[in-house]
C-alpha cells in the first residue's frame, strides 16, 4: 500500500512536470514559429517593418526585371553581331567587285551574294524577339528597382541603303551599328551593377527586418533545451528520492 502511494505520488509529480513543460514548450515554440514577432508592438515599428519589406520586394523584382532586360539585350547583341559579320563580308565583296578583272556575269553573282547578306542582316533585326515582342523598335527603358532606370538604343537598322559599290553607305551603317552596340554594352554593364547593388540592398534590408521582427532562434532553442534539462533533473531527483523512501519502508517492514 505504501509502495503504491509512493508510485502514485511519483506519477503525479511526473504528470505535473510534463504538463508544465508542455505549457512552457508550447509558448517557446509559438515564438519560434512566429514569422513576425515584433519586439516592440507599436504602430511605428510595424510601419518600419512594412516599409523595409516593400523596399526588399522592390529590389527583388528589380533583379527579376534586370535578368529579363539582360536576356533581351543578349538577343539584340547577337543580331547585331550577325549584322557586323555581314557588313564585313560586304566589304570583302566590294573589294572583289572593284578588282577590275571580273566580267559582268561574275559581278552579277557577287551582287546576288551581297543581296543575300543584306537580307540575312535585315531578317536578323526583324525576327529578333523576346517575350513575344520585337527587340528592335527604338529606345528601350528597363526598371531595375530602387528607382533606377536603364536605357538602351535598339533601333531597327535598315539595310536598304547598303550598296555594294558604295563604301560610304557601308561606313554609315557600320557607324550606326557600332553606336548601338556600344549603347547595349553600356546597358549590360549597368544591369550587372544594379543586380549586385540590389542583392546587397536586399541582404541589408533583411538584416534590419530581422532585428525588428524575427524571434531569436538560438535563444528560444536554448530555452527549450533548458526546460528539458530541468525536467530531467527533477525526474531524476524524484526517482532517487522515491527509491530511497521505498528502501527505508522495506527496512521498517523487515522486508
Amino acid at each position: 500500500m505504501i509502495s503504491n502511494n509512493i508510485n502514485s505520488s511519483y506519477t503525479n509529480i511526473t504528470n505535473n512536470l510534463n504538463k508544465n513543460e508542455e505549457v512552457k514548450g508550447n509558448s517557446v515554440l509559438a515564438k519560434i514559429a512566429a514569422t513576425k514577432e515584433v519586439t516592440a508592438q507599436d504602430a511605428s515599428t510595424l510601419a518600419i517593418v512594412d516599409s523595409l519589406r516593400m523596399q526588399q520586394d522592390d529590389l527583388t523584382q528589380g533583379i527579376v526585371n534586370a535578368n529579363d532586360a539582360a536576356g533581351m539585350l543578349q538577343i539584340a547583341d547577337s543580331a547585331m553581331q550577325n549584322a557586323s559579320d555581314g557588313v564585313a563580308k560586304l566589304d570583302e565583296l566590294n573589294v572583289r567587285m572593284n578588282s577590275g578583272i571580273l566580267n559582268s556575269e561574275q559581278q552579277s553573282m557577287l551582287q546576288k551574294e551581297a543581296d543575300g547578306i543584306k537580307a540575312s542582316i535585315q531578317d536578323g533585326f526583324n525576327n529578333a524577339s523576346f517575350n513575344g515582342q520585337s527587340v528592335f523598335g527604338g529606345e528601350r527603358e528597363f526598371n531595375v528597382g530602387g528607382g533606377s532606370m536603364i536605357s538602351a538604343s535598339l533601333s531597327n537598322l535598315k539595310t536598304e541603303d547598303l550598296k555594294l559599290n558604295d563604301t560610304e553607305s557601308m561606313d554609315r551603317f557600320r557607324e550606326a551599328l557600332n553606336d548601338q552596340r556600344s549603347s547595349v554594352g553600356s546597358a549590360m554593364n549597368q544591369i550587372t551593377s544594379s543586380v549586385r547593388n540590389n542583392a546587397n540592398g536586399i541582404v541589408n534590408l533583411a538584416g534590419s527586418r530581422s532585428q525588428l521582427e524575427d524571434a531569436n532562434m538560438a535563444e528560444k532553442t536554448n530555452e527549450l533545451d533548458q526546460q528539458k534539462l530541468q525536467k530531467d533533473a527533477a525526474l531524476f531527483a524524484n526517482a532517487h528520492q522515491t527509491q530511497m523512501l521505498e528502501l527505508q519502508v522495506s527496512r521498517l517492514l523487515g522486508a
